[in-house]
């Protein structure tokens, strides 16, 4: 899947080159997490949405939660994060 995204963030950079699209509004956090936002800024257009690495945050609760763990997040942390458990396998 992260293979056809990236296939896509070059599609859309390369239409919006072609059709001279000054502003992108990305909405779906895949293209977000993917780098879609990155690529379009790196080809100098004006993008609404976060870098790959902001949008980790929301395109991963489990990035996040160790983010906030890591960093004793307050109140956050105090309130859900005090201590949870990833699970690999059902």
């Amino acid at each position: 899947m992260f293979t056809h995204l990236l296939l896509l963030a070059f599609q859309v950079t390369a239409f919006c080159e072609a059709n001279e699209i000054g502003l992108v509004v990305i909405g779906p956090e895949a293209p977000l997490v993917a780098g879609l936002a990155d690529s379009l800024r790196a080809a100098g257009r004006l993008v609404f949405g976060p870098s790959a690495a902001a949008a980790a945050l929301e395109g991963s609760k489990k990035f996040m939660k160790d983010i906030c763990s890591k960093y004793e997040s307050r109140p956050l942390s105090a309130l859900a994060l005090i201590h949870y458990t990833f699970y690999t396998q059902v």
